[in-house]
């Protein structure tokens, strides 16, 4: 567990981000809004998993991977709960990953 490197917990930054960001808002201005914000939100998460992927090209396709896996755990935990819980489901998922001895090999 020592040897685990730093970019297993790089999707979890970029999770933590858009999960702030989503949770940032402006109730009676979005209601009155011309353009409907929620689809600039689900724009952005979709952008975010894009963008993900396009980076796994280059940094490896577990990292993208993960960055999907953990923003789908995290927008489900915004639903049921805050952004807080959700940034924290996604960090225990790493974790528990990491004491079941998942990581080794994350290619698959």
């Amino acid at each position: 567990m020592g040897s685990t490197q730093l970019a297993y917990f790089a999707p979890a930054l970029v999770v933590i981000a858009v999960m702030y960001c989503l949770d940032r808002q402006l109730y009676e201005a979005e209601t009155t809004a011309v353009l409907p914000v929620r689809r600039f939100d689900q724009g952005a998460v979709i952008l975010t998993a894009v963008l993900a992927h396009a980076a796994g090209l280059v940094v490896g396709m577990d990292i993208a991977r993960n960055a999907t896996l953990l923003l789908a755990l995290a927008l489900l935990m915004l639903r049921l709960a805050n952004e807080a819980t959700a940034a924290a489901a996604g960090l225990m998922f790493l974790v528990i990953n990491l004491i079941l001895g998942r990581t080794y090999n994350p290619d698959g």
